[in-house]
């Protein structure tokens, strides 16, 4: 402020969002103060969205509260208080401090979610390998019949003269063959698709249980929850645990093959 009662500075504002995103602007003003009135002018985007923002207030003391009209036609009053650049030092760090501890509540909250989601994966993963392994037992005697079938034929085309039954004898184990190479093709997709998926659950477990494996004093000391620390430490468990269960299975089903 001069001795004529013009004033200038830099309004710096540090905010965090939902997602722990850290906003900060630094937008400079100038303004007029005479018998605890004042006016400002803010210049740039960076204040309430605004090329240039005109506001007025009042001083006493301390403390300056500066009025504006919100797009709903509303007054609103927004109060500053004096306070040391330390003071605002010390608040931006705990702006950072808070930012850091959503971000850290986001991941484990993703962790979380994304065991469970493992978990619910390879119980369908199961369910289909399962059901493929059961038709197995089907798929051979379908293999059987048409293996013997097949033979039966080569050896009726074998002892057959006639030119035109030999021809239909062979179109027959034409498409027969046809016949087994499309259930063979099949059966090939439906291995692709097992193995496919499976690899994909092993990546899964692979990474989270890397993301399991946090200390939790690490986490308090990086200012996670403790509901969410709670809820990351239970799906943890019940991952472990349904990991654990899984692996035997998977190789029967793989061996199978």
């Amino acid at each position: 402020q001069t001795d004529n009662g013009q004033v200038s500075g830099l309004s710096s504002t540090i905010t965090v969002d939902k997602e722990g995103k850290i906003s900060a602007s630094d937008v400079p003003f100038t303004g007029v103060f005479d018998g605890g009135q004042i006016a400002l002018s803010f210049h740039g985007a960076g204040f309430s969205g605004l090329s240039t923002a005109n506001l007025a207030g009042t001083v006493r003391g301390n403390t300056i509260t500066i009025q504006s009209i919100g797009g709903n036609g509303i007054v609103s009053s927004t109060i500053f208080t004096r306070a040391s650049a330390d003071s605002f030092k010390a608040y931006a760090d705990q702006i950072r401090t808070t930012a850091k501890a959503i971000r850290l509540d986001a991941r484990l909250t993703a962790v979380a979610n994304g065991a469970d989601e493992t978990l619910a994966s390879t119980r369908a993963w199961f369910s289909y390998a399962q059901k493929q392994m059961e038709r197995v037992p089907q798929l051979k005697e379908r293999y059987d019949s048409v293996e013997n079938r097949m033979r039966e034929l080569l050896e009726k085309e074998q002892s057959t003269v006639s030119v035109v039954e030999r021809s239909q004898i062979s179109v027959a184990i034409s498409q027969l063959n046809v016949t087994v190479g499309d259930w063979d093709a099949d059966i090939d997709m439906t291995w692709q698709r097992i193995l496919s998926e499976l690899a994909t659950l092993d990546r899964n477990y692979s990474k989270i249980g890397l993301d399991c494996a946090f200390p939790e004093d690490t986490l308090r000391a990086g200012g996670a929850s403790h509901a969410v620390i709670d809820r990351w430490r239970s799906a943890c468990q019940s991952f472990t645990s349904g990991k654990q269960k899984a692996i035997p299975g998977c190789r029967v089903i793989t061996q199978a093959r």
